[in-house]
C-alpha cells in the first residue's frame, strides 16, 4: 500500500476559452470515471474554464488516470497539491 503524503494530486486537463468545448471534455472525463471539477477565471483574453479531475490520494493514481484520459485525446499533466 503506497504511504499517504501531506499532498494531493490533481490531474489538469486544460483550460478552455468555449464553454461548450470545457464541457464536452468533462463529460468525457465523467464518463472515463472520474471526478471532474472546473474553474472559471478571467483573463486578458476574457473568462477561461479550467479542468481538473481529482482528487487522488497518491502521484501513481493521478498517473494512471493521466494515461487513460489521454488515450481518450484529452490533454492531461499532473498538479500536486499541499493539504
Amino acid at each position: 500500500k503506497p504511504a499517504r503524503t501531506n499532498s494531493q494530486f490533481y490531474v489538469t486537463l486544460g483550460t478552455y476559452a468555449e464553454v461548450t468545448n470545457a464541457a464536452a471534455v468533462e463529460r468525457k472525463v465523467r464518463q472515463a470515471g472520474y471526478a471532474a471539477q472546473s474553474f472559471s477565471t478571467t483573463s486578458n483574453k476574457g473568462v477561461l474554464t479550467r479542468l481538473r479531475a481529482g482528487p487522488f490520494a497518491t502521484r501513481a493514481e493521478a498517473e494512471k488516470a493521466q494515461r487513460a484520459l489521454r488515450a481518450q485525446r484529452i490533454p492531461a499533466s499532473i498538479q500536486e497539491q499541499r493539504r
